[in-house]
Parts: structure tokens; sequence; C-alpha cells
């Protein structure tokens, strides 16, 4: 019903339906669990009891060979890996169940990359990652098809050669130059970094622009989304001063000078280096060290040329919307109302768009509808 509904894809992984969100997962309760939770209660609600008529149905259970509670439980409680003992709490068997979920996820040789090498991150803020989901209205088919690009069950060309073994060739349909992977597409296609990347990425610099804006009473729209932005751009009045792509004059030559946004903080003589990206998810940690590297020299020459404190903020959002540990750090230097879970919706809805514009109706695995006209028709060779 759920794939019926456009809510789930069918090649994307189902164990992730029940999982919590805070591990990855929907949050939908698997009803079959459910039914092996209540019958190992029914089995220590029989052994607890002190009552003769239950002991001697417990007694008569025992020696059943078949539809016995007791037997059924023993084989749950192996299945789950709990104890063999009486007593289990909600907790114990909840957390069994979640476990048992994530075991066979992360065993799948497709879906178990996006847990092991993302997820496992030890920088990686795993709660956040997801929890935006519920917090941000999006519909189930836009959620749907954020979890299928995670578990890479995507139509894409390496996939039909890899996968499903077909006799096509797996470089991408745009740049012909590498495969076309999942990842390929929604970040490292040369052929989508000046329109639809930039597009994404200015989506969230817009909406960070006008946050600062509206902190320090600039004449904004009333709605982020209704702001904009010209390149390039220059706001000031007595608090604050906002350049949008504007490059910085250094005495020395400094290679990168012109990061996304400069925000300078007249009242505490503070000047903020903004730089946004939206990498794959696969790779938000080296990103961010890039971030900061990048643009360690041109901080150290604002300091000194403009007698302020200067710092390097890099907000680091991931195609699908996973985000590291330290980007609640960095917006909370900015001291401003930055919702991180508007930047990690739009993120993933571009990203979403992206899929689908270049691979058409072909878009997700369970999809075996002709090829239609796609991005590709309209991008010059």
């Amino acid at each position: 019903m759920l794939a019926m509904k456009k809510a789930h894809m069918q090649k994307a992984d189902v164990e992730r339906l029940y999982l919590p969100v805070t591990e990855g997962g929907r949050g939908l309760i698997n009803v079959e669990f459910m039914y092996k939770s209540q019958i190992v209660k029914y089995k220590q609600y029989l052994n607890e009891e002190s009552d003769y008529l239950i002991k001697a149905i417990v007694q008569h259970d025992t020696h059943r060979d078949k539809y016995s509670i007791m037997k059924e439980a023993q084989e749950i409680e192996r299945e789950l890996h709990l104890q063999q003992k009486n007593i289990h709490t909600n907790k114990e068997i909840k957390d069994a169940i979640i476990k048992r979920h994530n075991e066979a996820w992360r065993s799948k040789q497709l879906h178990g990359q996006f847990p092991k090498k993302v997820l496992d991150q030890a920088n990686l803020y795993k709660e956040l990652s997801f929890k935006w989901m519920k917090r941000q209205q999006i519909s189930p088919s836009i959620e749907a098809s954020i979890f299928a690009i995670q578990d890479q069950a995507v139509m894409t060309r390496q996939h039909q050669r890899d996968i499903l073994k077909e006799p096509v060739d797996g470089k991408c349909r745009l740049c012909a130059t590498k495969d076309e992977t999942t990842q390929h597409i929604i970040s490292g296609c040369e052929k989508l970094a000046g329109t639809y990347y930039v597009k994404r990425h200015n989506n969230l610099v817009q909406y960070v622009y006008w946050c600062l804006a509206k902190k320090h009473n600039f004449e904004v729209s009333n709605l982020w989304w209704k702001e904009i932005l010209t390149q390039p751009q220059v706001i000031e009045n007595a608090t604050a001063k906002i350049l949008w792509e504007m490059p910085v004059q250094t005495d020395v030559t400094v290679t990168h000078n012109r990061p996304d946004l400069i925000y300078i903080d007249k009242n505490k003589n503070r000047t903020f280096l903004i730089d946004i990206t939206v990498p794959s998810d696969y790779n938000i940690g080296p990103k961010e060290i890039e971030k900061l590297s990048k643009y360690h020299l041109l901080k150290a020459e604002v300091s000194r040329l403009w007698n302020t404190q200067a710092t390097v903020i890099p907000i680091v959002i991931g195609a699908t919307g996973v985000v590291a540990r330290s980007i609640r750090k960095y917006i909370d230097i900015l001291d401003t109302n930055i919702d991180i879970s508007i930047l990690q919706k739009q993120a993933a809805i571009h990203t979403s768009i992206i899929i689908s514009k270049v691979l058409g109706d072909t878009v997700f695995v369970h999809n075996t509808q002709p090829e239609q006209h796609t991005l590709r028709d309209n991008i010059a060779n």
C-alpha cells in the first residue's frame, strides 16, 4: 500500500520503515514484531502468575507440540537474541527489535553502504540528520524518494550495469566521463555544477542571508523564499554589514577571497566568513575541513586589515539533509534564528528534483516505463 501511494519506493530498504527516526528510519510500527513482543510478554505473564489455574495452563502448554506459547516465545527470544529468562522489560524487547532491523539493514550489500559509510562516522549528528523530516512538512513521496536516494535504489546506468546486469554503458548520460552513480548525479557531475547545484546552493545562502538581515532589522521580505538576491550585494546599517559574493581586497595574494557571505557584527566587532556547501552525504567531514583550510589565510588577512576578530563558518549540509555534529556549534556562533531543519529540507528537496530531472520517469528502480525526455536534452553538448 505504501508503494501504491508512492510513500515507499519498492526497491528501497524495508527495514528502515520500522526503525526509529533517530536511527535513520521512518518510525512505522511493524505488526509482525508487535505480535512477537506480545507473545514474549504473555509468556512472562503466565510464568509470574501464582493462580493454580494459570499454573495448570502453563503445565499443559509446555507439553504441546504445536501452538505452544512457551515454545514460540523461546523461539522469538532466540531470534531477538534475548536472554532466556522469565522477565524482559519493554525497553529490552524494543531495543532488541530495533537491533534486529538495524542488523538486517546493514547486512545488505547495497543498502548497507549508507549506514556503514555515512551513519557510522564519528562526527555525524545522526539524530539531527533525520529529525528534520518530522519538524518540516514534506510529502510522503518526497520522503520516500530521499530514503531511496540514500539506499541507492535509483535506476542509474551504473545500477543497470552492475546490479541488474544489463548490457548498458555505465557512464553518466550527461558528462560521459564517470560512472553514473547516485552520488555522481547529486553532487559530482560537471554538467550540473553551473545550473542545478548552484540553484540548490543559492537557495540555502538566501535563507541564511535573510536570517542575518532579519536579526539586524534590514528591510527584507516577510518570507525568506521571496527575498531576491542580486549578485553581488551589500547591505549595511549602524549595527551590521552583510556582503554576498563580494571579493575581499588584501595586501597579499589570497586565492580564496570570496566566501558566500561576509557578515560583520559591528556591535561585537566580529567578522564571519560564511561558506555554504551541499556535498554528497559521504563527503561531509572532508568538506568541512576543506572549507576551514580554504579560508584560513583570508581569515588572518581580514583580522589584520579590518582590526576585527574573524571566524570561518562552514555550513555543510549533506545532499539528503545529513549533517555533522559541528553544524550546531557554527550556527550558534552566528547567534541568529537560523533553523537547521529548513536548510536540510531545502537541500534534500533540491536533490530529489535533480535526480528526477536527470533520470526522468525511470528515476526509481521499481519504475519500468520507457525513458522520457530528461534534463540531458536541455544541456548543450
